[in-house]
């Protein structure tokens, strides 16, 4: 190996060593609001450490390493928002939101990622299933059903561009908690009638979300088990997302043949998940090895982060057909 070549791999590990470190840069900037200060604007570092109430030479250390992580521009002396900035995190409150929680999230640090490898806990939701426990006897936070909701609104409307859901009647969101991917696939999809199926306690915060949206006369809500397939309400497209990582394979054969047994004949099934890619890449994306670490639990009680490949083998097992793989989505057809 050349001196060059060793030189520049060991950057790339230096990089990635101080990943940690970039998170908390990101954590500090959103606190102190750099982003929406800068807003519309492009300053000179001078006037940027005013608008950031430091000094200058702090100013241009938080502004250099912004620029690397592809957050700020620097062109002739004047710093501005990248598109990327400007877009997520000044224009959009939901996605904003979403990384400064990531960039706060306890389970990231080196202790506790430590402990859930070599002491993995089961997983809430198996407390629930397999101790009877009730959700406000683990360790879920309050607002466990609700986190997120504006986001799955979003994660709706883009479902509704990725997949036509015209010759559909009713939509089948199992898993649903808050109703937000309803409310979604509603304002692109007028006509569809949709059903929230989740336990007790995400029923009721889906209920007073629909509520508030005005779309009780078109989203319901069913309580059950999406393990009995007895108890599926009718439809003639069902959505899992985000559901299936968090049970095991044969969990999820068992949901799965439930929504086959349950589903007309033509009727889809679309599985919402961050897919890795099958060589295990994350494409660009680190939100795959997120949440493979976020469902890891005990073995037997423990989630899982699928491949596209492996997701389409699934639902094949089952008997879909004329499987197909979209960005974060794989869908498959009842015959």
């Amino acid at each position: 190996m050349s001196e060059n070549h060793r030189e520049q791999f060991g950057e790339i590990l230096y990089t990635l060593a101080t990943g940690g470190g970039m998170s908390t840069v990101l954590e500090v900037a959103l606190d102190l609001e750099v982003f929406s200060k800068l807003n519309g604007k492009s300053v000179s570092i001078d006037q940027a450490s005013i608008l950031w109430a430091m000094a200058p030479p702090s100013a241009r250390a938080l502004a250099q390493s912004l620029c690397f992580m592809g957050l700020l521009t620097y062109k002739e002396g004047q710093l501005a928002n990248s598109p990327l900035a400007q877009t997520q995190l000044v224009e959009d409150a939901a996605i904003r939101e979403m990384i400064h929680s990531a960039c706060r999230r306890p389970q990231l640090t080196a202790e506790k990622i430590k402990e859930r490898l070599l002491q993995p806990k089961p997983l809430n939701w198996y407390q629930m299933r397999d101790e009877g426990k009730a959700p406000e006897e683990t360790d879920l936070p309050e607002d466990f059903y609700e986190a997120l909701h504006e986001l799955r609104i979003r994660w709706g409307e883009e479902l509704a561009t990725q997949y036509d859901f015209s010759k559909h009647q009713t939509l089948l969101d199992i898993g649903g908690a808050s109703g937000g991917w309803c409310l979604g696939v509603r304002k692109k999809v007028s006509h569809l009638r949709c059903i929230v199926f989740d336990i007790a306690p995400a029923c009721k915060v889906a209920e007073k979300k629909i509520s508030e949206a005005g779309q009780q006369e078109y989203i319901t809500t069913a309580t059950g088990d999406f393990f009995s397939q007895d108890v599926l309400p009718d439809a003639d497209v069902v959505l899992l997302a985000n559901v299936l990582h968090d049970w095991t394979i044969e969990d999820d054969r068992r949901i799965l043949h439930n929504v086959y047994q349950a589903l007309p004949a033509d009727g889809v099934i679309l599985v919402k998940e961050f897919y890795v890619q099958d060589d295990w890449t994350g494409a660009g994306s680190a939100v795959p090895a997120g949440q493979a670490l976020a469902v890891l639990g005990t073995e037997g009680q423990c989630g899982w982060q699928p491949t596209y490949g492996e997701m389409e083998t699934l639902l094949q097992e089952q008997g879909f057909t004329q499987t197909e793989r979209r960005h974060n989505l794989v869908l498959g057809k009842k015959a």
